[in-house]
């Protein structure tokens, strides 16, 4: 676990804040998300950590909060203008992982903070809504359509939120 403390005095001896591990490709900043240490996360946001630095396997801080389902770290890392679209090579974006999660909390911070609702999020062109109409979170299905997600939207292949749902 971390000490904002101990992060504060490495920075202001010098240390790199983007600085990835050779072992392992992990920046500070990624490390901090995969402790839910959302002080840290603001911390070294704020001292110009790269919010979207991708680890080899593609994933980022944003998203590594949102697979721990850390609400506060994802709330600091979205604020701090972690872009939401970037993810995995499987093309899975964090807002679909958020959607994914089930978590009503988690989806509310893409909600309110992107305008990411009909953007597609995969090679397929595959939005948020098809793709948990797919895995059948009725509640997320529910916020995403009150927050005005296109219930007719198509991807490419045609195949619109209701194809996916049956």
């Amino acid at each position: 676990a971390g000490s904002n403390e101990m992060v504060e005095e490495f920075l202001r001896r010098g240390a790199e804040v983007n600085m990835a591990s050779a072992a392992t490709s992990e920046t500070a900043l990624l490390a901090a998300a995969r402790q839910d240490e959302h002080g840290t996360c603001q911390l070294l946001l704020s001292r110009s950590a790269l919010a979207d630095y991708q680890h080899r396997d593609g994933s980022t801080a944003l998203l590594i909060s949102v697979q721990g389902q850390y609400l506060q770290t994802a709330q600091v890392l979205l604020t701090g203008q972690a872009n939401p679209l970037l993810g995995l090579p499987n093309s899975r974006t964090s807002f679909i992982e958020a959607c994914a999660t089930g978590n009503e909390e988690l989806v509310q911070l893409f909600i309110d903070v992107s305008t990411l609702l009909d953007h597609p999020h995969s090679i397929e062109q595959v939005s948020a809504l098809m793709e948990v109409s797919f895995v059948g979170h009725l509640n997320i299905v529910n916020q995403l359509l009150g927050a005005g997600a296109a219930a007719d939207a198509t991807d490419q292949n045609s195949k619109t939120p209701l194809f996916y749902a049956s």
